[in-house]
C-alpha cells in the first residue's frame, strides 16, 4: 500500500473535471476543473491543445453550483459569479479582460444564449424566466412561465435563427412540490422574447417532457421523455413543430443531433453509454462511455462529428473526454494529472458486486470495496443513500479514503421507496450480512449516511441499535414534521392530512427505547435544517447522555447542506476518521 503523508488532504485534492461544454464554433471545450485547489473554469483549444483559465476564484466552490455558457461568438464564456451578497453575470474572453454584464439573484441559473442576438436567458427564481440583452441592458420576463421546483434541472434551447425558444416548465397551476415530482413537467415553445407561449402537449401523467436541441432546419426539435424517476424510463424522439407530432426513436436518453441533423446521439439511462441513431432508425454503438451531465445539444457536440462528455469509474476520478466519431479516437482533455502528485491510480480499489439476503427471501445488491493488502479482520462501514434504487458507479474519494485507511466499505442498494419502513429493513439487512463476512471484524461495523442517508442512520440507531457498532449521521433529519421536501410529500402525502405517517417515519418518535451508540452527528452551520441534530441531541441529553464516548456533535462553520470546498471536506472527514479510529481502535 502507498504510504501517504496526509491521506485525507491527498484524497480530497485529486483533480476532477465537471460539466464540459463545446463552443459553438467547435474549436474550444470548457469545463469546471479543480487542478489548482479550487474549481475554476478552463478552456482548451482543440486544434492546438492550448489551455486558458477563465475565472480566478469568483465562481461557487461546489461544481454543481456553477452556471456558465459559451458566448454566441465562441470568444468568451459567460458565468455566474459572486460579488458580496449577490451574484453577477460575467463575460470572460479568451483574449482581453473580463467584464461584469449585469447582476442577478444569488440562485439565478443561466439557461441559454441566443445565437442571433446574443440575448441571455436565465431563471431568476422558481417562477421567472428572463431574457436580457447585454449590449442594450434591456430585459423582459416570459409572459407565461408556471415555474419549476429548485430540484428540477434547467432545460432551454434556442432555434438556430434565434426566433424561438423551447424550455421546460410545469403546466399552469401545478407549481407545487408534489406536482413537480409527479406530473406534468413539459415543454413550452415561445418567441425569443417569451411571447406567444405554446405548450407541447405530449406528456402523459407521471411523464416528463424536456427539449434538448433544435434541428438545424428549425422545424424539428429533439425531445426526451422520462417517467419522473430521473434515471429510468427514458425515450428520445423528434417533435415536428409544424404538424405537432412526435416520432419516438429509441428507449434512450437524448443527447444531441449529429451530422447536420441526419443522426441522433443518444445514451442509455441516465445517458451513461452512447449510441448513434440515423433517420432510418439504425443504431450503431459508439465506443466511448461516460455521462452527459448538464451537457446536451450543441454544447455536447463538436462540428457534428464528435462529442465531449465526462467519465468516471469507481476507481477512476472524473475526466473530460473528446471522442472523434470519424477516427474513433478518444482524448482526455482534462484529467487528474498524476505525474506531479503523491497519489496514483494504483491506490484506488475497484469494487465487486455483491448480493445480500433480505428477510422476505429476496436479495438486494451493492458495491463492496475491500482493502487490497488486508491480512486481518477489517473494520467496515455501510454507506446509506436515499430516493434511488442503487448507487451510481462513479469515483468517490471518501470511499477510497476509508479503504486506504483499512476499512471495508459496502455501498448498499435499496430496492424500496424512500421514507418507508422497507428501506430501514434493507439497510439493517446490509449491516447484518456484512458483519458475517469472514474478513470483517463483527464488532466493528459502522453505519454512515449523508442527507437522506443521514436520516437513515438515525433510523438505524433507534430501530436497530444492536446491528451496528457506531453511527455517523451526516446532515440527516430527525423530525419530518418540521421540514419541507418535495420527495417527502410525494411519498407520505400532505403533512396536514398524514401527520401519523410523518410521525411514524421520524427518528425522534422512536427515542423512548434504546438508541445506538457511539453516535457522531455532523451538520453544516448554514444548512436550512441545521436545527435537526440539535433536536436529537436535546433528547439524548434528557436521557442522561453527555458528549464524549456516547455521542459527539460537530457543527461545521460556514457550511451548508454539503461540503463545497476541499477545506470543508477535509474538516468533515478528519472528524469522521478520528471518530471511527477511536471507537474501532
Amino acid at each position: 500500500m502507498t504510504n501517504l503523508t496526509k491521506p485525507i488532504e491527498t484524497f480530497f485534492s485529486i483533480p476532477t473535471a465537471y460539466f464540459p461544454k463545446a463552443s459553438p464554433d467547435g474549436e474550444w471545450v470548457a469545463c469546471n476543473w479543480n487542478t489548482t485547489g479550487r474549481f475554476e473554469l478552463y478552456g482548451i483549444h482543440l486544434p492546438t491543445g492550448r489551455r486558458h483559465q477563465f475565472t480566478d476564484g469568483e465562481i461557487p466552490l461546489h461544481p454543481e453550483s456553477v452556471s456558465y455558457l459559451w458566448a454566441a461568438d465562441s470568444e468568451a464564456v459567460l458565468y455566474r459569479g459572486a460579488e458580496g451578497n449577490s451574484s453577477c453575470v460575467y463575460r470572460s474572453p479568451i483574449e482581453g479582460e473580463k467584464e461584469k454584464l449585469f447582476s442577478i439573484p444569488e440562485d439565478g441559473l443561466l439557461w441559454a444564449v441566443n445565437p442571433a442576438t446574443e440575448m441571455i436567458y436565465y431563471r431568476v427564481d422558481d417562477t421567472t424566466l428572463r431574457w436580457r440583452n447585454p449590449a442594450t441592458d434591456k430585459y423582459g420576463d416570459f409572459l407565461e412561465f408556471p415555474g419549476l421546483d429548485t430540484q428540477i434541472a434547467a432545460t432551454c434551447t434556442v432555434s438556430p435563427d434565434g426566433e424561438f425558444v423551447a424550455y421546460t416548465s410545469n403546466p399552469p397551476q401545478t407549481n407545487t412540490a408534489e406536482a413537480t415530482f409527479v406530473s406534468g413537467l413539459t415543454t413550452y415553445i415561445a418567441r425569443a422574447d417569451g411571447s406567444d407561449p405554446v405548450r407541447v402537449d405530449l406528456s402523459d401523467h407521471r411523464k416528463r417532457l424536456t427539449p434538448v436541441q433544435w434541428h438545424p432546419h428549425k422545424h424539428k426539435l429533439l425531445v426526451e421523455r422520462d417517467d419522473g424517476n430521473w434515471r429510468d424510463g427514458r425515450m428520445c424522439g423528434i417533435y415536428d413543430v409544424n404538424d405537432e407530432s412526435v416520432e419516438w426513436v429509441a428507449d434512450m436518453g437524448a443527447v444531441a443531433f449529429l451530422h447536420g441533423g441526419n443522426a441522433i446521439l443518444a445514451g442509455a439511462p441516465p445517458r451513461s453509454a452512447t449510441a448513434m441513431i440515423d433517420m432510418e432508425g439504425n443504431v450503431r454503438d459508439v465506443p466511448c462511455s461516460g455521462i452527459f451531465l448538464n451537457c446536451s445539444g450543441t454544447e455536447a457536440t463538436v462540428d457534428g462529428a464528435g462529442f465531449v462528455l465526462q467519465r468516471s469509474k469507481e476507481h477512476r476520478p472524473y475526466e473530460v473526454l473528446y471522442h472523434n466519431l470519424q477516427t474513433a479516437d478518444t482524448t482526455v482533455l482534462f484529467g487528474t494529472g498524476y505525474e506531479d502528485r503523491e497519489i496514483g491510480p494504483d491506490v484506488f480499489v475497484e469494487p465487486t458486486e455483491i448480493q445480500f439476503p433480505l428477510l422476505n427471501g429476496d436479495t438486494a445488491g451493492g458495491l463492496l470495496y475491500r482493502p487490497s493488502d488486508r491480512d486481518r479482520e477489517t473494520p467496515a462501514v455501510v454507506f446509506f443513500h436515499g430516493m434511488t434504487t442503487k448507487w451510481t458507479r462513479r469515483f468517490r474519494p471518501e470511499v477510497q479514503l476509508l479503504v486506504h485507511q483499512g476499512y471495508t466499505v459496502l455501498l448498499a442498494n435499496c430496492p424500496a421507496s424512500g421514507w418507508t419502513p422497507a428501506e430501514h429493513d434493507i439497510f439493517n439487512a446490509a449491516g447484518t450480512w456484512l458483519r458475517q463476512q469472514e474478513d470483517v471484524n463483527p464488532n466493528h461495523v459502522a453505519a454512515y449516511g449523508h442527507s437522506h442517508g443521514g436520516y437513515n442512520v438515525y433510523m438505524q440507531a433507534v430501530l436497530y441499535p444492536n446491528t451496528w457498532d457506531a453511527f455517523v449521521a451526516d446532515t440527516g433529519v430527525v423530525d419530518l414534521r418540521q421540514i419541507t421536501l418535495g420527495n417527502l410529500r410525494r411519498q407520505l402525502g400532505d403533512p396536514d392530512d398524514q401527520s401519523a405517517e410523518y410521525e411514524a417515519m421520524s427518528p425522534i418518535t422512536h427515542m423512548d427505547g434504546e438508541v445506538g451508540s457511539p453516535l457522531l452527528m455532523i451538520h453544516g452551520e448554514e444548512d436550512s435544517n441545521a436545527d435537526q441534530p440539535r433536536i436529537f441531541e436535546q433528547v439524548l441529553q434528557n436521557k442522561g447522555w453527555t458528549r464524549g464516548d456516547e455521542y459527539e456533535y460537530i457543527e461545521i462553520q460556514e457550511m451548508g447542506h454539503k461540503s463545497k470546498s476541499r477545506e470543508k471536506q477535509t474538516q468533515c472527514w478528519n472528524a469522521i476518521i478520528d471518530f471511527l479510529d477511536y471507537h474501532f481502535g
